[in-house]
């Protein structure tokens, strides 16, 4: 990967990036992701649009927060399928991280994890928690409305399907 990436705040005011969103939608579908809506990245808190050459190259969010504004979470990683292997992922995550701790620059950090973003996120500095206790467990919420694997990892006593990882100023 040697092109640079072209960032831009998400603005639904903005036609293409509507347009983008539509697409990145597509690509959410079947990535053992919460998919991408435009209503859903409407309500993100900070999303980050990444280009390539004009064309939409990926996402990243800040898409909530818990515990009065003490944690926010990071998800919506999504990167087009042709760029995916090629450190476009971890480029858009870092890139996104930096602006979000910006924004946020207090706050400690959470990102629900597959076995892609794991890696990126250990690049980060994220760790495991030491416990799920030291989680606000608000952040299972969507979990239970809209994962369709919720009840099957209930029923095995695990809270969600994806591991949590945490970044802490403090740490």
């Amino acid at each position: 990967m040697s092109e640079i990436l072209d960032y831009q705040v998400f603005d639904s005011q903005l036609q293409h990036h509507i347009e983008a969103i539509g697409t990145l939608a597509q690509w959410s579908r079947g990535e053992n992701m919460l998919p991408l809506t435009l209503d859903s990245v409407k309500a993100h808190l900070f999303g980050l649009l990444a280009f390539k050459d004009s064309s939409i190259a990926g996402y990243r969010a800040v898409t909530a927060s818990y515990e009065s504004d003490t944690y926010y979470e990071l998800g919506g990683l999504i990167v087009a399928p042709q760029l995916r292997g090629q450190g476009y992922g971890y480029e858009i995550a870092s890139y996104h991280f930096a602006a979000a701790r910006e924004v946020f620059p207090k706050a400690r950090y959470l990102i629900f994890v597959n076995a892609a973003s794991k890696a990126i996120a250990g690049k980060l500095g994220f760790v495991a928690p030491k416990s799920v206790t030291e989680l606000p467990q608000a952040i299972y919420e969507p979990c239970a409305s809209s994962c369709r694997e919720y009840v099957a990892c209930r029923l095995v006593g695990k809270m969600c399907c994806h591991e949590v990882v945490i970044w802490d100023p403090a740490i």
